[in-house]
């Protein structure tokens, strides 16, 4: 049974869209409306791109309703979640981290977590108290430095050798 799709580009309009495409993903879309419009079944687009007929039902769903720009990959447009720090909070820190870390050391993404709920009352994940020591330029120990440098524990602890 012929897919349906809508008329909002040409045969001829799609080939060159696809031949024109840099992006991988909206390649592949439109090389699957552009098969779908050539009467090719849904099994035979999903064989030709490697891809899942459900796949193709959706993308040729939301070519029909939406037209060709709706074929972009949107996550490079997708800024992320907000931010969890105001302007001013996100001052603050960069204050504080321009000081000693709690406890001594460098800072690290456990240090801003810490750091963040208790002088802020607010929880982050690691994730973002990382994204807010790269955001604010700190850099953080390379992971050769980390290697080479034996910690008080691991001395008072007798691990030295054994790591």
């Amino acid at each position: 049974m012929p897919l349906y799709v809508a008329h909002h580009l040409t045969l001829n309009e799609l080939e060159r869209r696809c031949n024109e495409e840099t992006d991988p993903l909206t390649r592949d879309r439109l090389q699957a409306v552009r098969l779908a419009a050539q009467n090719k079944s849904r099994k035979e687009v999903a064989a030709a791109l490697g891809r899942t007929e459900r796949w193709v039902t959706q993308t040729l769903r939301r070519y029909n309703r939406e037209g060709p720009e709706a074929l972009r990959d949107r996550r490079h447009q997708n800024p992320g979640p907000p931010l969890k720090l105001t302007p001013e909070e996100q001052s603050e820190l960069l204050e504080a981290l321009q000081g000693p870390a709690p406890g001594g050391g460098a800072w690290t993404g456990r240090k801003v977590q810490i750091w963040v709920q208790e002088r802020l009352g607010k929880k982050i994940s690691l994730a973002p108290a990382y994204a807010y020591l790269k955001r604010l330029r700190i850099r953080l120990p390379s992971l050769i430095d980390r290697h080479n440098i034996t910690t008080q524990w691991e001395k008072g602890q007798g691990l030295a050798g054994r790591v």
